[in-house]
């Protein structure tokens, strides 16, 4: 599947996400494929709902590059402290790790005497 066919896939029916999709690829009509994949990975992280209020204003704005969608979606995730962000897929647990150890174990380690 293309990138251009993930995009649509993601954001269905919204109108500003097809206007964000021709502004980009209007911009960048010799290799495409490389800012809409950044594109794509900055928008997968946040809630589709703030993904596309992001669209809104790169297309408002006549900004469609991922540096400035990535400026959006900050002043968005910012404004709204509520929505976490999605968890990475590949997320696993820490193990629990026993790290605290008795410090006698290491007297045998100090000089016996001290000068001065």
């Amino acid at each position: 599947m293309g990138l251009t066919a993930q995009f649509r896939q993601r954001f269905g029916d919204a109108v500003v996400a097809e206007d964000y999709l021709k502004l980009l690829l209007r911009r960048h009509p010799n290799r495409p494929e490389d800012a809409l994949g950044q594109a794509l990975a900055l928008l997968e992280t946040v809630p589709a709902g703030i993904a596309l209020l992001a669209l809104s204003d790169a297309v408002e704005y006549n900004l469609p590059d991922p540096r400035s969608l990535g400026a959006f979606l900050s002043r968005y995730l910012r404004t709204n402290p509520t929505v976490a962000p999605a968890p990475p897929t590949a997320f696993s647990p820490l193990p629990a790790l026993d790290v605290e150890r008795n410090l006698d174990g290491f007297a045998h380690l100090l000089p016996r005497e001290v000068q001065i």
